[in-house]
């Protein structure tokens, strides 16, 4: 276990040695001059309050190795800007009372692994700043509340893939999304589609989905809708109200293609 003396005002940076496994609680707390941090893949845990108010600290690389995150672990960072989270087995990140990157006001992009399997419940709850998050392609599970508290998130990118990726009627429903890319089939409850509601939407449907399903886009006001070259089939009320511009990608018009025609078309 690696252990520090909180409070450490002057510390810049530090390379934790790469047999340690776990970061103590309260390790960094309040190192307010700290902007650099490497944490080895060999960590399994990140203690509570770990990093908190380590207000200079810029971008943190959550590794492929940890499986829980303490509670307020990186509370207050408030020059953070960017998160990669590489952890393919986290399944902890504490809950909505005690958000991980809680007033991280400055966090703007959100980059999830390609290994990564499951976003925990409440992982990103409450970073109001946040613009942009990458969902990498073996994510198969999407915690509750992982995407909630939002004011800015915009865009979303969901990777290529081949494992569909399950999604709730909350997964986004506090977010004011105007772009997304699918790059895989997505699953969800057509009673309480995961994008219902949304106004000004640009979605882009990527060159590997055969088919747009039932209800995705119901109640949508979209601005753009680009079809992927694979798309076969466009599902019953896939959209209610047509796009104002639709760019198809395929060679043949996809079975249902008429409730996607829109006011301008490209082909």
């Amino acid at each position: 276990m690696f252990e520090f003396t909180y409070g450490c005002s002057k510390l810049t940076s530090i390379s934790i040695p790469n047999a340690v496994t776990s970061i103590a609680d309260y390790t960094f707390y309040g190192c307010a001059g700290l902007t650099k941090i490497s944490i080895p893949n060999a960590v399994k845990s990140i203690g509570e309050s770990a990093f908190y108010n380590c207000s200079k600290l810029a971008s943190v690389t959550i590794p492929n190795s940890v499986t829980s995150i303490g509670k307020s672990a990186f509370y207050g960072c408030s020059r953070l800007t960017e998160v990669f989270f590489n952890a393919e087995n986290c399944t902890s990140m504490e809950s909505s009372s005690y958000p991980v990157f809680k007033n991280c006001t400055n966090l703007k992009s959100l980059t999830i692994g390609d290994n990564v399997k499951t976003i925990p419940g409440y992982a990103f709850y409450g970073c109001t700043a946040l613009a942009e998050a990458t969902i990498g392609s073996s994510v198969t599970s999407i915690g509750s509340g992982a995407f909630t508290g939002y004011t800015s998130l915009k865009h979303i990118e969901i990777n290529d893939g081949d494992t569909d990726l399950p999604l709730g009627s909350s997964t986004f429903a506090d977010c004011p999304l105007k772009t997304i890319y699918i790059g895989r089939n997505v699953s969800y409850s057509t009673s309480n589609p995961p994008f219902r509601g949304k106004s000004g939407l640009n979605a882009t449907i990527g060159n590997s989905i055969t088919a747009i399903g039932d209800n995705l886009f119901k109640d949508c006001e979209l601005a753009s809708l680009t079809v992927g070259s694979a798309v076969l089939t466009i599902g019953a009320e896939a959209m209610t109200s047509q796009p104002v511009k639709t760019i198809w990608l395929t060679n043949t018009p996809p079975s249902g293609y008429e409730i996607a025609s829109a006011k301008v078309n490209y082909t």
